[in-house]
């Protein structure tokens, strides 16, 4: 960061619109460890930027449920990027949501996967054929996606924006 700082800074305000960075980065960056100085700084040169509070953000959380097996690759990139996206304030009710949306979504392909229901599917896409086929994975990207729509109104981007729905 040291050795092309000022690069980065020209780059940030001819360029970017949107800046995604951690604590520690946003404190080198400013060469600062006043963290609200630097939160002055970054909003005076881009759009935009979401800034986690810390080293990893909610990488840790994405990555621990990935390695347990709960989750995806590709989920526990979406859920560490919308927990960027949305920010602390908005992160407890997008957790709480997607956990529920998650549960319900089980449920609906464990009752959707009975072999009842295979005679009445005959016919249907090969995509529709793949979700309702017992041993598939579930799609908790829906569930991601649902949580971070119903928490993006307490988001730190949104307030940032003074934008309200």
């Amino acid at each position: 960061m040291q050795r092309h700082r000022a690069a980065f800074l020209k780059l940030i305000e001819e360029h970017i619109d949107i800046l995604f960075a951690n604590r520690i980065e946003l404190l080198a960056l400013f060469q600062t460890e006043d963290f609200e100085g630097a939160l002055d700084r970054v909003r005076s040169v881009t759009g935009v930027a979401a800034i986690t509070s810390g080293a990893h953000g909610s990488t840790i959380v994405a990555v621990a449920m990935f390695a347990a097996g709960w989750i995806g690759g590709g989920d526990a990139k979406l859920f560490a990027a919308v927990t960027l996206w949305l920010g602390w304030p908005a992160c407890a009710s997008f957790l709480m949501i997607t956990a529920l949306a998650g549960g319900a979504l089980a449920l609906l392909l464990l009752n959707v996967r009975a072999t009842w229901l295979k005679p009445y599917l005959a016919g249907a896409p090969p995509w529709l054929d793949k979700l309702t086929t017992t041993g598939e994975a579930v799609p908790y990207g829906v569930a991601i996606a649902f949580g971070a729509l119903l928490a993006f109104p307490q988001s730190s981007l949104l307030h940032g924006l003074h934008l309200s729905f």
